[in-house]
């Protein structure tokens, strides 16, 4: 029997599936259509054995530090020093902030149509739906994160990772079994320069590292010898998803796929409803990836001195149970809330930012 606040041999697996499968997913057949499916695929091989190994090395990093230092920008400042924790904590937080606004565009995208006919509102109007409908649809997952703990969330993740498989076999069984390969589908790319820009998607659709010391650490004491197969079950499953649709979204609609895969597809109640469930499932990423914006803008805080008495260059930022004081905490969630909503109003085009987003996952 589990404490509930413990993670499960199950739950994170879960937990790591859905932490590192989201709003990326969804831009892998745009990035396939730079690329080329041959490529594509060697480089998600490559790209998730650079990122497997190393979250092995932070596991291990993690292990040799203190019995506090269970979250990312922690671990690197016990290793590398109080300078290189502040690069971290201040890369983390710019890194998470802009995930959550990845999937606050992607509710804006599954909701705006429903909203704008439940209403009435025609196409000309838009400008005025997206922004409404990621307001509405996104208030849900702003109410989970003000759960303290991310093992708490692992019992709505089981949904999301539901969800994207759902949707992962729809772009599979529409492309084998819809009809002809598209126009210009090719397996290399035409510009290897443009490819070589597309490894920055892969990364951010592959990144999982800083979620992951807090997930294994939560895990229950008797599965702390399991967190590699663990992480192992997860990435292979990650693997396995990203190719197939990066392939079969690519070749149903070739260099014509839009930076998110779903708005390529027109009408039908299929859609309709895959949509809508892919509109659910970036409510619970969105909870997710706050949760570790929150906790590096946090240090951040700390570290500067702006919350609480400021801290020494070698003191674990917060207590053993790893949970900002309630005020704090709650005080973040708004502020974050608010300007990821703000951002994500103004900046809709999820593959660009899928760009960007990734280029800082190298940092």
């Amino acid at each position: 029997m589990h404490s509930p606040a413990h993670g499960s041999f199950f739950g994170s697996v879960v937990l790591l599936i859905k932490t590192t499968v989201g709003a990326g997913i969804l831009t892998i057949p745009g990035a396939f259509s730079e690329t080329g499916y041959f490529a594509g695929t060697l480089s998600i091989f490559v790209v998730s054995l650079i990122m497997f190994s190393t979250l092995q090395t932070l596991q291990r990093a993690s292990d040799k530090s203190s019995a506090l230092a269970h979250i990312y920008q922690e671990v690197v400042r016990e290793h590398l020093g109080h300078g290189a924790g502040l690069i971290a904590d201040v890369t983390i937080c710019m890194y998470q902030v802009m995930s959550c606004c990845a999937f606050l565009i992607i509710i804006g995208d599954s909701f705006h149509r429903q909203l704008a006919n439940l209403l009435g509102i025609d196409d000309s109007l838009a400008w005025l739906t997206r922004p409404l409908a990621t307001l509405l649809f996104s208030l849900p997952g702003f109410g989970l994160c003000f759960y303290p703990r991310m093992a708490q969330l692992s019992k709505f993740m089981g949904f999301g990772v539901a969800v994207i498989s759902v949707i992962a076999a729809f772009i599979v069984g529409d492309s084998l079994l819809g009809g002809d390969i598209a126009a210009g589908v090719q397996a290399l790319p035409s510009r290897w320069d443009g490819s070589f820009a597309k490894l920055s998607v892969f990364a951010f659709a592959l990144q999982c590292h800083i979620a992951a010391p807090r997930i294994l650490f939560e895990l229950s004491p008797d599965l702390n010898e399991k967190r590699t197969i663990i992480s192992m079950l997860a990435y292979g499953y990650i693997v396995l998803l990203y190719t197939l649709v990066g392939y079969c979204g690519y070749r149903k609609f070739g260099a014509a796929v839009a930076g998110n895969v779903m708005l390529s597809f027109q009408g039908g109640w299929a859609f309709g409803l895959l949509n809508i469930l892919n509109g659910c499932q970036a409510i619970f990423g969105y909870a997710l990836n706050q949760y570790m914006a929150r906790a590096a803008m946090y240090s951040l805080l700390i570290r500067m001195g702006i919350v609480g008495a400021p801290r020494s260059n070698e003191e674990p930022m917060i207590g053993s149970s790893s949970e900002i004081p309630q005020q704090h905490r709650h005080c973040l969630t708004v502020c974050m809330y608010l300007i990821t909503l703000t951002v994500a109003c103004i900046c809709n085009d999820l593959g660009r930012f899928a760009t960007i987003i990734g280029a800082s996952v190298g940092t």
